[in-house]
């Protein structure tokens, strides 16, 4: 969590809790074992995988693209666009996350790229909607972001990524291939973008994401 954080940013934006602070500090660490969750992801991931690497690469990459999972393998990002992601939490819906996993349909329309599951590369990003209670949880998952749409505007009111070379859903629909993910881009990368932070990371198939641990934290 630390190795991507970004203090500068604690407590700052329009989604923040307000507080300040230097270091995340992990208090506990739950393994989620959901066998019909974690198989609905295997199989996406794999069928993501069988139409070779993804065509679009994510510049530079991830943050944690470099992260390990305990027994030391290494994620599927060459081929299937695997990525470990943060995800703030309330602590009213963790039981549901770990039974049933993410749901992009209850997602806001009203969202900044659409209703999607959101993710980060950045602990610092998550921890923006984690309350400020006393009790902190933030979710590390699995995402296969696959050949992502890489921009620098807002797309509110979509449900799905566009097509390869851009074209949203309109009438008459698109027989184009579809992108698997939306990723924003921030001013950094993008002088153009409407994001000066973070970049933003979504997918719009609850089957691309699981909820593969849930981290207890304190703000230091």
């Amino acid at each position: 969590m630390n190795k991507t954080a970004k203090p500068e940013f604690h407590g700052i934006g329009r989604d923040s809790h307000g507080s300040k602070f230097s270091k995340f500090g992990v208090k506990k660490v739950w393994r989620i074992e959901n066998p019909r969750a974690w198989k609905a992801y295997v199989l996406k991931r794999n069928l993501l995988a069988s139409s070779g690497p993804p065509s679009v690469k994510i510049t530079p990459r991830t943050e944690t693209s470099f992260f390990e999972s305990p027994d030391g393998a290494r994620l599927d990002w060459r081929n299937s666009g695997e990525q470990y992601m943060f995800h703030g939490t309330k602590k009213e819906v963790i039981d549901v996350l770990c039974q049933r996993g993410f749901d992009a349909r209850v997602g806001a329309l009203g969202g900044l790229f659409g209703a999607g599951c959101y993710f980060a590369e950045s602990a610092s990003k998550s921890d923006q909607y984690v309350p400020n209670d006393g009790e902190y949880f933030m979710f590390l998952c699995r995402a296969t972001l696959g050949t992502p749409f890489v921009t620098p505007r807002q797309h509110r009111n979509i449900r799905r990524p566009p097509t390869v070379d851009g074209q949203f859903d309109s009438w008459p629909p698109s027989s184009a291939a579809r992108c698997d993910s939306v990723v924003g881009n921030i001013k950094k990368y993008d002088s153009s973008s409407v994001l000066d932070k973070f970049r933003e990371f979504v997918v719009y198939d609850h089957t691309q994401c699981y909820p593969e641990y849930l981290i207890e934290y304190e703000r230091k």
